[in-house]
């Protein structure tokens, strides 16, 4: 189950930042500007379980209020 987990969102990278223990919204930031969230689709795509990155984000216990700010300040077009 885990080694599952752990791929699920291999080649998803705003999904991969938004399940980590380590997010902060710092980290947020970096991982949007990195990949370039000017793509739509960055911000609204799903995984295998129809899951965006900004539900996880919001479902993640290690995730806070700022880092959520951050990710829909930047990629505005997810909370559409």
């Amino acid at each position: 189950m885990n080694q599952w987990f752990i791929q699920r969102h291999a080649n998803l990278s705003f999904h991969q930042a938004c399940s980590s223990a380590a997010i902060t919204p710092q980290e947020m930031e970096v991982c949007i500007r990195k990949h370039g969230i000017e793509h739509t689709s960055y911000g609204v795509e799903v995984d295998d379980q129809h899951t965006t990155a900004l539900r996880i984000l919001c479902t993640n216990p290690h995730g806070t209020g700022d880092a959520i700010r951050v990710y829909l300040t930047l990629a505005s077009e997810a909370a559409d």
